[in-house]
């Protein structure tokens, strides 16, 4: 997998899926468009966290949206697999972004911040069926960054599950969505 690849050791895993009923080809567009508007609970915590800002007063929150809040596409395998990252220090109020490209993401070592690996895979599972997984990676770069993100972690480690948890739900359900069109 591409997270293997770009974050193969971590400090922090996190890994939650569900099946859905479609094929996998069918199933990776959703993803790779990721409207995750209608994660109520989800959206209610970005807005707090000030990253659901990026939508700019709209209601929609997208791939797009979401890559404006500082995360990065490092790699994609078409209809397989989609890897975001982001490098900052969550523990602080603004979260101190930093601004790298998915080439630095690797090899970025600068005391005291944390980089984060956020995936999501799709797998044929059966006939029809498939599973969408999503796996978040958190490595700090030194001890002290390790120290502070802890006690973030301590506080918000549920709440990163039912964030994870929900927008798989959306997903599964937008691509289990039939539209029947009516003439």
């Amino acid at each position: 997998m591409l997270i293997d690849e770009f974050l193969p050791t971590y400090d922090v895993s996190n890994t939650y899926a569900v099946t859905v009923n479609d094929i996998a080809s069918k199933v990776y567009p959703i993803v790779k468009k990721m409207d995750i508007s209608d994660a109520d609970v989800s959206m209610f915590l970005f807005q707090l966290r000030g990253i659901a800002s990026a939508c700019e007063g709209k209601r929609e929150f997208d791939l797009d949206s979401l890559l404006k809040t500082g995360f990065v596409i490092l790699d994609e395998k078409n209809n397989k697999e989609l890897l975001l990252g982001l490098i900052g220090k969550p523990w602080t109020p603004d979260g101190c972004l930093v601004d790298f490209t998915a080439e630095e993401f690797k090899d970025f070592d600068k005391p005291g911040y944390a980089k984060v690996a956020w995936n999501f895979t799709v797998e044929s599972a059966g006939t029809g069926i498939c599973q969408l997984a999503t796996e978040t990676r958190i490595q700090c770069t030194d001890d002290e960054g390790r120290w502070k993100f802890g006690i973030y972690w301590f506080f918000v480690s549920s709440l990163s599950g039912v964030t994870r948890k929900e927008i798989l739900r959306v997903l599964k359900s937008q691509a289990e969505k039939v539209v029947v069109e009516v003439n």
